[in-house]
């Protein structure tokens, strides 16, 4: 998290929940409060997240902007730095949506967003441990038009890509 002067006594000072609800929003990027729930506040009443998140906007800790998601779903979306441009939020909160569910079935061991892997660029790289208790790996592509070709194409060296890159996996 990249701390302000400013508000650096406030992070501080803060229960362990909220600065890793502020590491999360840093690290997978826009979030919305559900799928924030859906990690840091499982079995709790959506009021507690929501009263957690408009403290932290309050405190300028993190950011918030209201974004039409479905056709008729208005929500708020959680960011850090920059805001998401409205043209791509529905593929950043695709993307989320899908690390998000991951971290609450399993144990996560890192997740990434924007992912460079030679001359790949994946949406999010996921590293998680299965039920079997062995290290697995996910990259994920979401495609929102209908070019699915180009998608498939850019991954069908990915197997020589990491025997170069990456031979310890």
């Amino acid at each position: 998290f990249r701390k302000k002067k400013n508000n650096k006594v406030i992070y501080e000072s803060l229960p362990d929940r909220d600065k890793r609800t502020i590491e999360l929003i840093d690290k997978i990027g826009p979030l919305t409060r559900e799928q924030i729930q859906r990690v840091l506040f499982k079995n709790v009443h959506h009021n507690v997240p929501n009263r957690r998140l408009t403290m932290l906007t309050e405190n300028k800790l993190i950011k918030r902007s209201y974004y039409q998601i479905a056709s008729h779903k208005n929500v708020y979306v959680y960011y850090t730095d920059n805001k998401p441009a409205k043209r791509n939020i529905i593929h950043e909160i695709t993307v989320s949506e899908f690390i998000t569910n991951v971290m609450s079935m399993c144990e996560v061991i890192a997740a990434e967003t924007h992912y460079v892997i030679g001359d790949i660029i994946a949406d999010a790289y996921l590293e998680y441990k299965g039920s079997d208790g062995r290290l697995k790996r996910i990259f994920l592509e979401v495609q929102r038009s209908g070019k699915t070709s180009d998608c498939i194409d850019k991954y069908k060296n990915i197997k020589n890509i990491i025997l170069d890159e990456r031979r310890e996996w």
